[in-house]
């Protein structure tokens, strides 16, 4: 699974310049002033990291590792089956997909 960070970041900074009280549609800014578009898009991608990691964190407190002593075999405290679960993959996948490397 793969998922497209660029349209994200576009639908994120069109979003933003929708928001407000635009008088250029976000098709003309695109065309006759794509240095104010870049600067819609530079601040969606420096939010991106932040709101995937808010809405990943409540999922990823639910798939833990269960802290029983009684095995060598952490399981996720969820999904009952050896750690890391799908789930879990999962919200990394994403995470890989949309931040990268950012911090």
């Amino acid at each position: 699974m793969t998922l497209d960070r660029d349209a994200l970041i576009e639908a994120m900074a069109r979003a933003e310049h929708d928001a407000g009280e635009a008088e250029w549609s976000w098709e003309r800014l695109v065309i006759e002033e794509p240095v104010w578009a870049e600067g819609w898009r530079a601040n969606a991608t420096a939010a991106l990291p932040v709101a995937v990691r808010a809405i990943l964190a409540p999922l990823r407190e639910l798939h833990l590792p269960s802290d029983c002593d009684c095995d060598d075999v952490h399981l996720c405290e969820e999904c009952g089956v050896p750690h890391a679960c799908n789930t879990l993959r999962l919200l990394e996948a994403i995470e890989a997909d949309l931040i990268g490397d950012a911090k």
